[in-house]
Formats: structure tokens, sequence, C-alpha cells
């Protein structure tokens, strides 16, 4: 694995398209939020609501233990990183980005099936960049993509 990340930190343009990347998936998961909660407001709109608390509430929580736990990011415990993917130091763990990609896309399920898989799928393949750019380590967006389906299906089975 270590080789791998090597490459690819030595790779600027293919860090850099990682990044980006990473970037893209999170506009586009705002972007489907929105959506959702404009279908869940024309389906009911106290849903809608429930929907923005239960995506907003854990949300917090998450950040609360980023800031408790502190973990470095892999950026700043290895040399083998030329450039820096992220300016800030600390609060790796949990990854707010699979937190949050991984809770629109399961709460969006029951909305609509088809697009929630998709942004599913792409919330992995952000996971996977935002590890092989050093600003997370793998447990780090483990957690935050469990924590964001646990969530969600809280938040469905609530409602």
């Amino acid at each position: 694995m270590r080789d791998i990340l090597v490459s690819v930190s030595k790779n600027r343009a293919l860090s850099r398209a990682l990044v980006l990347f990473s970037h893209a998936v999170s506009v586009l998961g705002v972007l489907f939020l929105l959506y959702i909660e404009y279908l869940a407001y024309k389906t009911e709109p106290i849903y809608a609501l429930w929907l923005a608390l239960s995506l907003a509430i854990p949300f917090g929580a998450v950040t609360l233990l980023r800031i408790i736990v502190n973990a470095p990011r892999p950026y700043e415990l290895y040399d083998f990183y030329t450039e820096l993917p992220r300016g800030g130091k600390g609060h790796s763990f949990p990854s707010r980005h699979a937190f949050s990609a991984f809770a629109i896309g399961v709460s969006a399920l029951p909305l609509c099936p088809r697009p929630a898989i998709v942004m599913l799928a792409l919330s992995v393949l952000m996971c996977v960049a935002r590890v092989l750019v050093g600003i997370h380590f793998i447990r780090d967006v483990a957690a935050g993509a469990a924590i964001g389906v646990i969530s969600a299906i809280l938040g469905i089975i609530l409602l």
C-alpha cells in the first residue's frame, strides 16, 4: 500500500486530479442533498425538516468527535507526501466528507433509489481518492462512512 501512496504522491497531476474529484463529489453531494430535500418537502414538509435534522445533528456530533480525537492526517506523519492537499493539521478522524456523502446517499434511497446508488458509488471513489492523496487514513473514511450509514438508517427508521 505504501508503494501506491508514494507513487500517487509523486505524480502531481494525479494527486491534483484526485483532490479535484473529491471536491467535485462534495459539491455534487450538496446539490443532491438540496434535491432530496426538495423531493421530501413535496412529499411531506415535515419529512424535509426531519431529514435535515437527521443529517445535521450527527454531522455536529462527528465534528465534535474530530475535535476531541484530533487525529493527525497521513500527510503530517509521512514525509513522502510532496504536496500538502489540505492546509490544516489534525481533525482526521472520522472523515466528515465520508460521513456526509454516505449519509446523504443512504437518506436518499427511499426517495430516489437509482441516483442514491450512484451517489453511494461516487462516495466510495471519493473515499479512495482521499486516502490516496493523504488527507485521510482508511480508518477515517471507514468510520465516517459507517457513522453516515447508521445515522441515515436511524433517521429513516425514526421517520
